[in-house]
């Protein structure tokens, strides 16, 4: 697979995930009636309110790391690229 189709892929992740994120506060507002701490209570309990975030977390956080490497090495080569994802 080549490097440009795989980022297009994440890209697209990224979205689902943020969409999923935002999805299931919108719901949790909506369900509890918009009070702020029977919402925070229904997002910890369940455990697919979760996972969710905790994909979302992950997500941004490769993003993060991205946007670090864009920011203080510009672009790195192939190799370079290789070796980033064993560490």
């Amino acid at each position: 697979m080549s490097g440009a189709s795989s980022f297009l892929n994440f890209k697209t992740y990224t979205v689902l995930s943020l969409v999923g994120t935002f999805g299931i506060i919108a719901h949790a507002f909506q369900k509890q009636d918009g009070l702020f701490f029977n919402t925070v209570v229904y997002l910890s309990s369940q455990k697919i309110n979760l996972l969710v975030f905790f994909n979302f977390f992950v997500v941004a956080l490769i993003n993060l790391t991205n946007i670090l490497i864009w920011v203080f090495f510009d672009s790195i080569r192939s190799i370079e690229y290789k070796v980033k994802f064993l560490c």
